[in-house]
């Protein structure tokens, strides 16, 4: 391993998880998991932003973020990766990586680590075995984009670990090797979001600072309202308004950065009011956007 690497890593802390079963928190260690291969596999559900997880290592092992809905992001390398619904984060092995400096999103993710190396990956033969196992190391990109199969197969695994008996586990087996092989193949086929969302993605982000009708943006699309808001759900994970909200607090940001007041920020992106504009900031952010404007203008802000 070079020394950059070797300075890298010893900058970073190493994380090491264990078997945790909490309501909204899920945590399988390879001990619990029984799957040559498999180091962890977990689930998280979450209502409100957290802070950044700091930047961290898995020894030996490669680690998939799997954005099921909600938004994440994620550093690695100096570049910072935005995720939505449906997006795949990869960290290599060895190499370290977090959150930035961006809070931990809401939403719902499922993550894993592997470890390429064992001569019976995921149980399988010889050489399937190498066949996965080439694959995965060589991966050269950091996202790619799960479609709605792959996150069915993926939480099928999950609920058959969770259940802790031995036909659950095979099953589950089965399934993630199922998963994990149409993961792969989708990216070789390519696969993009759907013509008629982006459109509306795209509209959004380009608006941010303008009052959105969903009527609107369901036109712009060319489908109904309610066809509307399943599909957009279906694609980016999140509904419309949340991801409206989303693009709005990502321009908040830069207005409470340059000193504009709170409220006058709130009014300028169509909040009804400067407690609501917090409130929502809050959930995004996990700090106020008093304190986060105080951060930058070095002084106690005015509303």
């Amino acid at each position: 391993m070079m020394l950059s690497t070797i300075l890298k890593i010893l900058e970073c802390w190493v994380s090491v998880e264990t078997t945790s079963i909490t309501r909204h928190r899920q945590t399988l260690a390879a001990d619990a998991l029984e799957f040559p291969g498999l180091r962890l596999l977990g689930h998280n559900l979450s209502s409100k932003a957290a802070f950044p997880m700091g930047m961290h290592t898995h020894p030996g092992a490669m680690e998939f973020v799997v954005v099921v809905k909600g938004s994440e992001s994620y550093s690695v390398g100096g570049r910072l990766y935005g995720l939505s619904g449906g997006d795949v984060f990869v960290s290599f092995v060895d190499e370290p990586h977090g959150n930035g400096a961006v809070p931990q999103g809401i939403g719902e993710i499922i993550w894993f680590q592997i470890d390429p190396s064992p001569l019976d990956l995921f149980g399988l033969s010889a050489d399937r075995a190498g066949y996965l196992s080439a694959k995965l190391l060589s991966l050269k990109e950091h996202t790619m984009k799960a479609d709605t199969e792959c996150l069915s197969l993926l939480k099928k695994s999950l609920a058959g670990f969770l259940r802790f008996d031995e036909a659950s586990r095979r099953y589950a087996s089965a399934l993630f090797v199922s998963f994990l092989t149409r993961l792969l193949f989708l990216q070789r086929q390519g696969v993009s979001l759907d013509a008629r969302v982006n459109r509306a993605v795209d509209y959004i982000k380009e608006h941010a600072a303008s009052r959105l009708s969903l009527e609107e943006l369901a036109q712009l699309s060319g489908m109904s309202l309610s066809g509307f808001k399943h599909r957009f759900r279906e694609v980016t994970g999140k509904t419309p308004r949340e991801f409206i909200n989303h693009a709005k607090i990502g321009h908040a940001k830069k207005l409470l950065e340059s000193g504009k007041s709170v409220t006058d920020t709130a009014m300028e992106l169509g909040f009804n009011s400067s407690d609501y504009f917090a409130v929502v900031f809050r959930k995004f952010t996990a700090q106020t956007p008093t304190h986060y404007r105080e951060g930058f203008t070095g002084k106690r802000p005015s509303r």
